[in-house]
């Protein structure tokens, strides 16, 4: 039995939902056109929350903040009432020498002493450049093919020692003479150059003297060209103000300033002893050339040789002149053939002598070794002088040279015995 009248057939009920082409969403939209209104108003209302909320979160920041700050001022008020201003001092240009003033005038005149100072420096140092000299050692070499001559070389500097009548005699590095050339060029100071010739070489000590002839020089070329002076060296001491010139920095007509700081240094060499003056001046690799004392002489030859420190040192003249002569004069030096080295005055009173050198190495083949020295020989006498340093005994060597023959006093152990050696020269 149904509900609807037999009237009503074909007729849909609002409640019949068995049509397929029946739209829910339609039939509810009286209710959704209900919800719609009610829920703009509910953002509008949180929107509004929202805001006040954030209003008053804003307000109630400054008020806390206000009262932090009004505490927190007085606090560090009372914290810098014990502060007081700060004054340096007064500021400006003053009168030099006024109590209690700071800011005073530089003295011109002292700069000017200074300057005059200098100024004899660069003196010293222009003069010096005279005898300042570049030597070339040039190889040739020619083109197998084409025949072409080309010349290659290296350089080194020389300082110009002295002059004989006939030749310049430039002192050099022993070890710049080293390997293959052909030809060796000296240019002097004013640009001139000319052909040089080697005299002498000597390993000991890295030295060698090369010789150019006057006649391959024009005497206008000559007039400017000198050679250096060569002073006592026993006056400069520790504390000496002295002038390096040559090639000290490792270019050429380089100069440095210092003074000697320290005493000398004995340096052992074959037969003979050195001295060595060291500076307060910084050594430089490749330096070489002369030291120069206030009266504008030589007194020391810079190299780096037997230097073992950072100090610019040079080989006092003094103590290599003997040698220096022999090498200029293309004289052959004499030969003992042995290193030696002076003894302490402990060990000579332990052994009740006055003096001795003791032998610390022999020379194969020389001739101490073929007279029998062997090492630890203490020597006391060449002829009849007592022996007490080392230089002294390349002196009385020299000065028996020319007999070919020295007699020599020795201690072995506690034995002494007399030999006669033959003096040689190379």
């Amino acid at each position: 039995m149904g509900i609807f009248k037999k009237s009503d057939k074909g007729k849909r009920s609002v409640f019949d939902i068995s049509d397929s082409n029946y739209n829910a969403a339609d039939s509810y939209g009286f209710i959704k056109e209900e919800q719609l209104p009610q829920n703009r108003s509910i953002r509008r209302r949180k929107t509004l929350m929202l805001g006040l909320t954030v209003v008053l979160s804003a307000v109630l920041f400054g008020v806390l903040a206000s009262v932090v700050f009004r505490i927190t001022s007085g606090v560090l008020d009372r914290w810098d009432s014990g502060k007081h201003e700060v004054d340096l001092g007064p500021t400006g240009s003053v009168t030099p020498g006024t109590p209690g003033e700071t800011d005073v005038k530089i003295d011109p005149t002292a700069f000017a002493e200074i300057e005059k100072m200098y100024e004899g420096i660069r003196s010293t140092a222009r003069a010096f450049n005279s005898s300042i000299v570049e030597v070339s050692a040039i190889t040739y070499t020619s083109d197998p093919i084409f025949g072409k001559r080309t010349a290659e070389g290296r350089s080194f500097y020389g300082i110009i020692l002295a002059e004989n009548g006939s030749e310049y005699l430039i002192m050099v590095r022993n070890g710049e003479l080293d390997g293959k050339y052909d030809e060796l060029t000296v240019t002097f100071y004013n640009g001139v150059d000319a052909a040089g010739r080697i005299v002498q070489r000597n390993s000991e000590v890295n030295l060698a003297v090369v010789a150019v002839s006057l006649k391959s020089i024009v005497e206008v070329d000559r007039r400017g060209i000198k050679p250096v002076t060569i002073g006592n060296s026993a006056q400069t001491t520790m504390g000496s103000a002295v002038i390096a010139v040559g090639c000290i920095n490792g270019t050429s007509r380089s100069v440095d300033f210092g003074f000697v700081n320290s005493d000398s240094i004995s340096v052992y060499i074959r037969d003979n002893a050195l001295e060595l003056v060291q500076t307060n001046m910084v050594l430089h690799k490749g330096a070489f050339g002369l030291l120069i004392n206030a009266s504008g002489e030589a007194v020391g030859i810079v190299t780096e040789d037997f230097n073992d420190s950072n100090c610019l040192c040079a080989i006092t003249t003094n103590s290599i002149k003997a040698m220096l002569n022999d090498m200029l004069n293309d004289r052959k030096m004499p030969v003992f053939g042995a290193y030696c080295m002076e003894l302490p005055s402990s060990v000579r009173k332990s052994m009740s002598i006055k003096g001795g050198i003791r032998i610390d190495e022999i020379v194969d083949g020389s001739p101490a070794d073929e007279a029998g020295f062997r090492k630890g020989d203490i020597i006391l006498r060449v002829q009849d002088d007592d022996v007490y340093y080392v230089s002294q005994f390349n002196t009385l060597m020299r000065r028996e040279a020319s007999s070919g023959k020295m007699r020599v006093t020795y201690l072995r152990g506690s034995e002494e015995a007399t030999v006669d050696v033959p003096i040689v020269r190379e």
